[in-house]
C-alpha cells in the first residue's frame, strides 16, 4: 500500500491533504498510469479516518481527471494522464512550495540573493 501521511494539526483540512499527498505520488511516479489506490476502507483504517473524507478526496481527484473508478475494481490512476498533464502538476506542486518559501523569506527579510545562493548550493 502506498504511504500517506496526514496532519492531524494542520489547518488544512484533511481531505485536501490527502489529495495533494496522491497527486504528489503521481507527479513524482510512486504512483503510476492505471495502478490501483487503496480502497476507501483501506486508506480510512491505515489512517484513522472518516471513510467519507476519503471518498470526498477520491471523488474531487475523479472530477479533476486524476482518477478513475471502475464500478466494483476500486479507483485507479487515469491511464489517459497525458505527459504534459503530469509536467504541470509537477510544476504546480512545485511553485506552490516556492511560494510558500517566497512568502517566508520575506516575513524573516531575507535578501533573495541569499536565497538563491542556498538553492544553487543544494541543487
Amino acid at each position: 500500500m502506498i504511504m500517506i501521511s496526514i496532519n492531524q494539526q494542520s489547518k488544512i483540512p484533511i481531505f485536501k491533504q490527502l489529495i495533494e499527498s496522491i497527486k504528489l505520488k503521481i507527479a513524482s511516479g510512486e504512483l503510476s498510469k492505471g495502478e490501483q489506490l487503496p480502497s476507501v476502507r483501506e486508506l480510512a483504517v491505515s489512517l484513522s479516518l472518516n471513510p467519507n473524507t476519503v471518498m470526498k478526496s477520491y471523488k474531487e481527484l475523479e472530477m479533476e481527471g486524476f482518477v478513475k473508478t471502475k464500478m466494483g475494481k476500486g479507483v485507479f490512476v487515469n491511464e489517459d494522464l497525458s505527459d504534459s498533464a503530469i509536467n504541470n502538476l509537477k510544476k504546480k506542486i512545485l511553485f506552490q512550495k516556492i511560494d510558500e518559501m517566497v512568502k517566508t523569506a520575506k516575513m524573516l527579510n531575507i535578501d533573495k540573493n541569499e536565497i538563491i545562493n542556498e538553492i544553487e548550493k543544494r541543487y
